[in-house]
């Protein structure tokens, strides 16, 4: 499985002894945002991990299929939020623990990458600052390396076993793969049985509308938010190009808020057609 993968984090760990109250406390931000995919889906992969020494803990992770060629395919998420010490989460020994395990892979000791026009756009970045001392990387994450990929593998394991711990529920959203045979089937009819189609491909007709942070297709006055092109597909047009055209779409039909805050109670998603009439 080829892995394209960006990630950014910041942690700040309190230090034993008199040190300046300004090292004290801990904070820990970890991103990663990018892509994976194997000989029959392209996915994307975002992941949140947020902690300080106050009680905040916020972990969210997501797998959004962007195409595949298989049967059926499945998006899940995450999403875990503590606001309070008082909530499950974990405590201040532990995240006092993760921050020594780190500094004991070397974490002051690793080197950022030279930067070159061709370095890659999803990059790993990291800052660590513990016991006044702080270290600011950015690497690729094709050339990670055993030292960086330890260090990030400690923080991963560590959330993972809080989310197990704490059992943050799994969110699952099941759908066709983007080369079965869509239904027909027009806007209004979605709308009036959303379960009925949630999830299966589908094939129906509407006027295009592209505006600042809106992708319509509309008809008779109903709407739905459009989405962009599956990973899978074989011909694509910039859909700048459609706007304002009557237009036959092939796609993944999702039920239930979509678009631009959540304003459309719909979407159609993974484009393998789109034709102008």
């Amino acid at each position: 499985m080829r892995k394209a993968l960006g990630l950014t984090l910041s942690l700040a760990t309190a230090s034993t002894g008199a040190i300046a109250q300004e090292c004290d406390g801990v904070f820990l931000h970890f991103s990663t945002r990018g892509t994976v995919s194997n000989a029959d889906s392209v996915m994307s992969v975002d992941e949140q991990l947020l902690l300080n020494q106050n009680g905040l803990f916020q972990y969210s992770k997501s797998l959004d299929v962007l195409g595949t060629k298989a049967e059926s395919a499945t998006d899940s998420s995450l999403d875990y939020h503590r606001f309070y010490s008082e909530q499950p989460g974990p405590n201040a020994e532990e995240m006092l623990a993760l921050a020594q395990r780190l500094k004991s892979l070397g974490i002051f000791d690793l080197q950022s990458d030279p930067k070159t026009p061709e370095t890659p756009f999803q990059q790993v970045q990291l800052i660590f600052d513990a016991d006044c001392q702080e270290t600011r990387l950015s690497f690729a994450t094709t050339n990670a390396g055993d030292a960086r990929s330890h260090v990030i593998a400690e923080i991963r394991t560590f959330f993972d076993e809080q989310a197990s711990r704490h059992a943050i529920e799994k969110r699952e959203r099941v759908s066709q793969g983007d080369t079965q045979p869509p239904l027909k089937v027009s806007i209004a009819e979605l709308l009036s049985a959303p379960d009925r189609y949630n999830g299966k491909r589908i094939t129906t007709q509407g006027t295009y509308h592209l505006g600042y942070e809106s992708s319509a297709l509309s008809d008779n006055g109903r709407s739905l938010w459009l989405g962009g092109w599956s990973a899978v597909a074989k011909k694509t047009t910039p859909l700048q190009y459609l706007d304002d055209h009557q237009l036959t779409v092939d796609g993944i039909f999702f039920a239930g808020p979509s678009g631009h805050l959540g304003g459309y109670p719909g979407e159609i998603v993974r484009l393998t057609r789109v034709a102008a009439q």
